[in-house]
């Protein structure tokens, strides 16, 4: 990379969102969709200098399949030219997404899918395509931004660890600490939120915001498609930044750490939580710092 190349940016968005009668995930039973409550999208941002581009897009699923990973890349790269080992295609771990990998696997493998699958709207060949798309739409609006970093601690309790190490020796999850055998949570919370605000070069409007946050998407649950509390994230940082920004949202390492206060009888809310993130995320915009001179590298590690 040529230091003097400037750093090109671009953020696209495409519609995931499948129809009904279409298996939801999250849980171990099967459940169908019966509507949307608000729409599944895959959001991708592209960095582009020089000869070096990279992309990553984070989609509104439970999971991304190796198969998905592998269609997206070999569309991307021959569309863009993007390396495709440069893509990165996540997930945000929403439990009210499609769980769509058996009809994935049918789709690239050619067997066919079983009998009950035949009333369904076919949903992962517009998977695919969807996927690619925002990451192609995003390489091509690339243009000149200012990037501005930093971190925001969420003071509002919002996420909690729920498995605990219990006075005989085991571990036990959904065990509150008032429990008289129970010494203490089993691993800590991490309450930092992770910032990157991508402002308009010359007018410097925010234009995109991508945050990360370890917080378990399972805070809606039925049967309506739902992207969680990051959809309530962007409704507050498009009220409090602007009306057209496009948030991004990376989940943290949360394995164990979820939205149930063990010791309390009421529920914290996609909205609460939602906008609660949102509401530290856009008070902590001020103090983010301006990458001078952003050099674009791209490493992977296994």
């Amino acid at each position: 990379v040529v230091l003097s190349e400037e750093l090109h940016v671009g953020v696209a968005t495409t519609d995931i969102t499948p129809g009904t009668n279409y298996p939801v995930s999250g849980y171990y039973h099967e459940r169908l969709s019966t509507g949307t409550s608000d729409p599944l999208e895959a959001r991708a941002i592209v960095f582009r200098q020089g000869d070096l581009s990279a992309a990553f897009v984070v989609c509104d699923l439970i999971t991304v399949a190796s198969d998905l990973t592998v269609e997206v890349r070999k569309r991307v790269q021959k569309r863009t030219g993007i390396p495709s080992e440069h893509i990165v295609v996540a997930a945000t771990h929403t439990h009210t997404g499609p769980d769509y990998t058996r009809e994935l696997f049918s789709v690239v493998s050619g067997k066919p899918l079983p009998a009950n699958w035949k009333d369904r709207e076919p949903y992962a060949p517009k998977l695919i395509e969807a996927v690619a798309d925002a990451v192609v739409n995003a390489y091509e609006s690339a243009q000149t931004v200012k990037l501005l970093t930093g971190t925001a601690i969420q003071e509002t309790p919002v996420a909690f660890n729920r498995r605990y190490l219990m006075k005989n020796g085991e571990y036990r999850t959904w065990i509150g600490l008032k429990d008289p055998n129970v010494v203490r949570t089993a691993g800590p919370i991490d309450p930092e939120i992770g910032i990157l605000l991508l402002q308009d070069s010359t007018s410097s409007k925010p234009t995109a915001l991508l945050s990360s946050h370890a917080l378990h998407l399972d805070t809606v649950g039925g049967t309506l498609w739902s992207a969680d509390y990051p959809f309530f994230i962007e409704r507050t940082l498009r009220g409090s930044l602007d009306s057209n920004i496009i948030s991004l949202f990376g989940n943290g390492c949360c394995g164990n750490i979820n939205h149930v206060d063990p010791n309390s009888t009421t529920r914290n809310s996609a909205e609460h939580i939602g906008t609660s993130l949102g509401k530290t995320i856009a008070a902590a915009v001020p103090q983010l710092k301006e990458v001078s001179s952003p050099l674009l590298q791209v490493k992977s590690e296994t």
